[in-house]
């Protein structure tokens, strides 16, 4: 399944007030830094990410909620990471909001190839 700009605003609209109105979510190029690691230019902290490959198919949801570090920390030493991951949505949320109700629902929405879940709905 693919993420359009009309799924970013469905999920934006479904998470409603725990979205950060204060922060950004474009999508960012995933990177790979001089030691071989994934890097994100994203300062957020709390949040639901959407992985996609090239042609914009949902490969991977994740969360991160952290006191300290960010997005970029998270993909740093992630254990799902593969070759065709190319960009990343985030969609912020405010700090100390629960990001693991959005992301189930995300993963059984999409069913995205590199979760364990989504392998098992199909």
């Amino acid at each position: 399944m693919k993420l359009t700009v009309a799924e970013q605003r469905r999920w934006i609209d479904h998470a409603g007030p725990r979205v950060d109105p204060f922060c950004d979510s474009p999508i960012e190029r995933i990177d790979v830094d001089r030691h071989g690691r994934l890097s994100v230019d994203s300062t957020v902290a709390c949040g639901v990410y959407v992985v996609i490959n090239a042609d914009d198919d949902v490969m991977y949801v994740g969360k991160v909620c952290r006191a300290i570090g960010t997005v970029d920390d998270r993909f740093r030493y992630h254990h799902a990471a593969a070759d065709e991951w190319d960009r990343v949505w985030v969609l912020p949320l405010n700090q100390g909001a629960d990001p693991s109700a959005l992301e189930d629902a995300m993963i059984r929405y999409f069913q995205p190839p590199d979760n364990q879940l989504g392998r098992s709905l199909k």
